[in-house]
């Protein structure tokens, strides 16, 4: 019995301890600080595979969506640039497209759609937002050129939310298993 109850109190122990290394290590995700030290002192009690998301951004911290939203704001002239909004024909539209890459007259609304032009504004809208998840998944809708364009940044927001999930994932679940111990 003496075993058992030393077994018991061992598991409560650890569980506690996972529990207060998880919210730190959350805490530090969200402030978006480095975090190798509290991801360091997770890792012996987390399960496997919780954290390989949080390793890529332990020693940098994660990008913040301010960040994101800017280098996706700085990102859609290219964008717009780049195939699917070429036009062809006349030279009254020869005119009318080269007048619309010097003054560019768009609407602030989400515009519905998956022609390139509606795509870019939705982006253009969630990035005014600061909506990554928003973004990504318009940027999903891009045309191949464009979306090749938009790569490196859509693989630095997935990594992102994934990180920002596993963090909050192992909090949860931490505090939940805490809260679910016999007394």
């Amino acid at each position: 019995a003496a075993q058992a109850a030393q077994a018991g109190s061992a598991a409560r122990d650890r569980a506690v301890r996972l529990a207060i290394l998880a919210s730190a290590l959350n805490a530090a995700v969200d402030r978006g600080a480095p975090y190798a030290p509290e991801l360091n002192a997770v890792k012996p009690l987390a399960p496997p595979n919780a954290l390989a998301a949080l390793e890529p951004f332990a020693a940098s911290g994660l990008p913040s969506a301010d960040a994101l939203t800017r280098e996706l704001s700085d990102l859609l002239p290219r964008l717009q640039q780049t195939g699917g909004t070429g036009e062809t024909g006349s030279i009254l539209d020869k005119l009318q497209a080269n007048a619309s890459r010097l003054v560019r007259i768009r609407p602030v609304t989400e515009q519905p759609g998956d022609d390139p032009r509606a795509v870019l504004a939705r982006i253009e809208v969630k990035a005014a937002q600061s909506d990554i998840a928003g973004a990504l998944a318009e940027a999903g809708k891009l045309a191949p050129e464009q979306r090749a364009a938009a790569e490196p940044w859509m693989r630095k927001a997935q990594a992102r939310m994934a990180a920002v999930e596993a963090s909050r994932r192992l909090a949860d679940e931490s505090l939940a298993a805490v809260a679910n111990i016999p007394q």
